[in-house]
């Protein structure tokens, strides 16, 4: 689909180049997705937090660099003029990363959710008994007599 715009090598450099910035990004993105899974099962959530953290900003920029993608996306592929097949080569090999990357990364999200509501619903379980506990303990502990104080002066 054409949108008009005549396409030139420095248009095939910038996409290349927004192509390349993408799968760096994407790619930090599936490595930080990847440590999840042990930072859930150590309960390690001060550290879960911060990746969970610096993965929004990851996301931040991708929604960023797609944003600037999107022109290129309305144009003809076909229509691209490449400085050689290579570069051509090379931008596509990297989109396809990028989206083999981003599909992971749902897949892996999708996974640590499951977890954290398995791990949520252990933790209700814990609190659940330890609450029981104890008032089966204070049910069985003999009622202290009350203190009874003697406020009556003598005079």
């Amino acid at each position: 689909m054409d949108d008009g715009i005549a396409m030139n090598e420095h248009d095939t450099d910038a996409l290349a180049e927004l192509v390349a910035r993408k799968l760096r990004v994407v790619t930090q993105l599936r490595e930080l997705t990847v440590r999840q899974p042990a930072l859930i099962d150590s309960d390690d959530m001060k550290t879960l937090l911060r990746v969970l953290s610096a993965k929004q900003r990851l996301l931040e920029e991708v929604q960023r660099l797609d944003a600037r993608l999107e022109r290129f996306r309305r144009q003809d592929p076909e229509a691209r003029v490449w400085r050689s097949p290579e570069d051509r080569r090379r931008c596509r090999a990297a989109a396809e990363q990028c989206q083999r990357l981003v599909e992971e990364v749902k897949a892996l999200e999708a996974k640590d959710k499951d977890a954290l509501v398995r791990r949520r619903s252990a933790v209700s379980q814990e609190l659940d008994h330890a609450q029981a506990a104890a008032e089966a303990r204070n049910a069985y502990q003999p009622v202290a007599s009350p203190v009874r104080l003697d406020l009556s002066s003598e005079s």
